[in-house]
């Protein structure tokens, strides 16, 4: 409840002040766009109420060993291929259904403010739909818990280079989440091998 609470306080706070008081908001702060501090600020909404909870519970110690999973990188090379491989082949797909192109035109500026909005985007925040969750737990528990796989996982699904694929990406990830279920079929509904430590036990030690 906690955690909810402090999300959901960050959040709406900042875009319901924007959606209750449009023009003094805009006025004072500035119009809200994807390069805001207050949009990194509600999107990261999770993440600050995540920290806060571990450095009242666990203090410093806590969050180093949260924060400790962003360096966990082993995982079945299954996983590595699926965030590298699989998901850029989504939105090529999607894209050329739709008669598109394989990657998203370059702007007239060049290649360097996509690679600053691809990099950008990695620090965005985390998956908020059931599809992206079905698809990002399994990748999560493979990797005993590593954020390095999910945050990868999500640039992925965000990255400026991909070519706009709407709505075929959506639903060839429903096709590929489903697949998933399958696949993991013994496992997607037990705790058996699931990571469901906030803090994991050698961190604490």
């Amino acid at each position: 409840m906690a955690f909810l609470s402090i999300t959901f306080a960050i959040t709406w706070g900042v875009i319901g002040s924007y959606i209750i008081w449009p023009e003094a908001m805009a006025t004072r702060f500035g119009e809200i766009s994807g390069s805001h501090p207050f949009y990194f600020l509600a999107t990261w909404a999770p993440a600050i109420s995540a920290v806060v909870l571990v450095l009242a519970l666990f203090g410093i110690s806590g969050l180093r060993g949260l924060l400790s999973r962003l360096l966990m990188w082993r995982c079945p090379p299954g996983y590595w291929a699926f965030i590298l491989v699989v998901i850029p082949l989504v939105f090529i797909a999607g894209s050329l259904i739709k008669g598109g192109p394989l990657l998203t035109p370059l702007p007239p500026e060049g290649v360097g403010p996509m690679v600053a909005a691809m990099v950008m985007m990695l620090f965005l925040g985390l998956i908020g739909n059931i599809t992206l969750a079905i698809l990002v737990t399994p990748i999560f528990n493979a990797a005993r818990g590593s954020l390095l796989l999910s945050m990868l996982f999500h640039w992925q699904l965000i990255n400026p280079f991909w070519p706009d694929a709407q709505p075929w990406d959506s639903w060839i990830l429903v096709g590929v989440a489903a697949a998933v279920v399958w696949w993991n079929r013994k496992t997607m509904f037990s705790r058996e091998g699931a990571v469901t430590e906030i803090i994991l036990r050698e961190a604490r030690s």
